[in-house]
């Protein structure tokens, strides 16, 4: 999957050096014999040519870096701020075309575990019997805005630790 989300950023950034192109070389073009050749004055256009494609792809990378970052997972798939003594150990994100993955794994308090059961999966840690490791295990499939739409959370009693992963197909 890593290798398809490399190649997916690899396509999206010459989509933005083609549009890029599509203004820069006939600017190129016009005003390049006069910029090559002038002395004691560096080529900015051409300097341009290679800056601005390289900082596209780094902003890319940033905005993705920042978009998966495990808060920013746990706010989209709950909807609610992450409390502070929630502590993340993984998380994971991936979207490419019609499919879509998430999943975290965090340690969070009891109430915290109850809020998104009420809010996301309409039951509460009361309404279920743990396995006998202690593992409480809860599942959604419903369909919003995709074809299949299913949501797990299992939560451990005894270590507090919570594992969530999302699954969609458009």
């Amino acid at each position: 999957m890593a290798t398809i989300n490399a190649l997916f950023i690899l396509v999206l950034c010459l989509i933005g050096f083609g549009v890029y192109s599509i203004f820069a070389i006939p600017l190129w073009l016009v005003t390049g014999d006069r910029l090559l050749y002038r002395r004691n004055s560096p080529n900015r256009l051409l300097v341009g040519l290679i800056a601005l494609p390289t900082l596209y792809v780094m902003l890319l990378f940033a905005v993705y870096a920042w978009a998966t970052r495990p808060a920013a997972i746990f706010e989209m798939a709950f909807n609610f701020k992450p409390p502070a003594e929630v502590e993340f150990h993984a998380s994971y994100h991936y979207v490419l075309g019609d499919y879509g993955e998430q999943s975290l794994t965090f340690s969070a308090a009891p109430s915290t575990i109850d809020r998104i059961l009420n809010e996301q999966f309409e039951t509460s840690l009361g309404d279920s019997r743990p396995t006998h490791d202690g593992i409480l295990s809860f599942t959604r499939e419903f369909s919003d805005s995709f074809v299949v739409e299913t949501a797990k959370l299992q939560y451990n009693q005894n270590t507090l630790r919570a594992r969530y992963h999302w699954v969609a197909i458009d």
